[in-house]
């Protein structure tokens, strides 16, 4: 389902399903009645209000097949919030704390880093340093993006 989803909101990056995946363990472990203490749904961890965004329901969200299509179009448009990124793992980086704490923040890290005269179009080193969000949601997001990418250099190298 990973490669369906990837090929229809990432066609020209190969490697995007693994980004997908690792991103959905990261969420749920793969547990499609994930629910968390604060209210995400599903294998892909939506919000009840971004299931809807997608243009499903909070049962969709806990449907695998609908969830994992719904995350590759997400994912897309986080990803466009970074179109200056161009190291796609960077790139991936900027569009997982998106997803993780919002593009509103993210972009508004990116903007203080940028102000402060750091490297705003690095995420390792530069922005993951300032973020601004609630100040619990700081290291878990930091964490989220690292996890993401050690699951995807782990499946990459399968």
């Amino acid at each position: 389902m990973f490669k369906q989803s990837a090929q229809i909101s990432f066609p020209f990056d190969a490697r995007s399903w693994l980004y997908l995946k690792s991103q959905a363990y990261a969420e749920s472990g793969f547990n499609p009645n994930a629910v968390s203490p604060v209210g995400a749904l599903g294998i892909s961890q939506f919000m009840p209000g971004t299931a809807r965004g997608m243009g499903g329901t909070t049962q969709q969200a806990l449907d695998p097949a609908w969830a994992i299509v719904a995350q590759g179009r997400y994912m897309k448009i986080m990803w466009h919030y970074f179109p200056s990124i161009t190291d796609e793992t960077t790139h991936w980086a900027f569009a997982d704390a998106s997803y993780n704490s919002g593009a509103g923040n993210v972009l508004k890290s990116q903007l203080l880093t940028k102000n402060l005269g750091g490297q705003w179009q690095q995420w390792w080193g530069g922005v993951r340093e300032h973020q601004i969000t609630n100040p619990s949601s700081v290291r878990q997001t930091s964490d989220y993006v690292d996890r993401i990418n050690g699951y995807e250099k782990q499946l990459e190298k399968k």
